[in-house]
């Protein structure tokens, strides 16, 4: 299924599945956001608010995201959802 944006599709690319298989995220190419949709359900919700991410990953755990910027910065994020953390020395 693809996620939905306040009840309009997302344009899905990238998807990769969590550690478990319980869910697949997924990067919106309208607006370079992140998303988690649940595997069985298809219930959707976005982790990621800044517009900015480029080639991520899961953590071993499925406990969060790692994802690269367009200025070449990495970041790591809940994958729950929340406030990107910069991992990468000024």
């Amino acid at each position: 299924r693809t996620p939905s944006n306040g009840g309009d599709p997302i344009h899905a690319s990238s998807p990769r599945y969590a550690p478990d298989g319980d869910k697949i995220a997924v990067i919106d190419w309208d607006t370079d956001d992140l998303w988690v949709v649940d595997a069985s359900s298809g219930a959707s919700y976005k982790v990621t608010n800044i517009g900015d991410v480029y080639g991520y990953c899961w953590s071993p755990g499925g406990a969060h995201f790692v994802f690269s910027t367009w200025d070449e910065k990495l970041k790591r994020v809940p994958s729950e959802g929340g406030s990107p953390r910069d991992i990468t020395p000024d």
